[in-house]
């Protein structure tokens, strides 16, 4: 209700195993989302976690990020006083047909299969605000649009992008990507993801599915 500059610094986004199913950082993004006035990011990496927390501490009002418990995927990581524009997202290459939306880490398991099929390959990176500009323009440029994330799909980011196209009219077909609505059980990280379809090979089966069916439907309609 105040506005007030207030920092959340959230770890283990996600799955995390062997704290157990009741540590399990996966609703974060549903019940923050609907507060009004608030900044939610969602970090790829290292690098872009930092430059996150510095938007984070010169941000005037709410803001909040989220990060997977775990070690780096780097050996070094250099620091930086860079800040990112807020709500702004970052085309990590461009495609044709199929955009895929990620939030946060697991658009490191669907980068080769997003290249090798010549797919756009976006790194939101906020899901409040939303780069609606981004959304505007793959949805007018892309037959089918897939969501990523880590926190469960009802509510969570996807469903705010599923908003936004309701709200706009757009009529384009989209699928969301993210935990189910359902207790996940305490276990091994990699396990979990598995078990749950978020991991690297369930998602290439997944994107390859929708791939191949609307490729196929494009040949039939020519």
């Amino acid at each position: 209700l105040q506005n007030l500059d207030v920092f959340f610094a959230i770890d283990r986004a996600g799955l995390v195993g062997a704290d157990g199913e009741t540590h399990h950082g996966i609703y974060d993004i549903s019940f923050m989302r609907v507060l009004p006035n608030i900044v939610i990011m969602t970090p790829s990496n290292e690098k872009e976690m930092l430059m996150m927390l510095n938007t984070g501490l010169n941000h005037r009002g709410p803001c909040a990020i989220r990060y997977p418990r775990g070690n780096t995927q780097v050996n070094n990581i250099t620091m930086t006083d860079n800040e990112l524009a807020i709500g702004k997202s970052q085309i990590m290459f461009k495609g044709q047909k199929i955009a895929v939306l990620v939030f946060g880490q697991l658009i490191r398991d669907v980068a080769e299969i997003s290249k090798k099929l010549s797919m756009t390959l976006v790194d939101m990176r906020f899901v409040k605000p939303l780069d609606k500009d981004i959304i505007d323009e793959l949805s007018t440029t892309h037959e089918h649009l897939i969501t990523i994330e880590d926190n469960v799909i009802t509510g969570g980011a996807g469903s705010s992008v599923n908003e936004y196209l309701v709200e706009r009219g757009y009529e384009i077909t989209i699928t969301n990507f993210g935990i189910p609505d359902r207790i996940v059980s305490h276990g091994n990280q990699d396990e979990l993801y598995a078990e749950i379809g978020l991991d690297k090979k369930s998602l290439e089966f997944k994107i390859n599915e929708i791939y191949n069916r609307i490729t196929k439907n494009k040949k039939v309609v020519d």
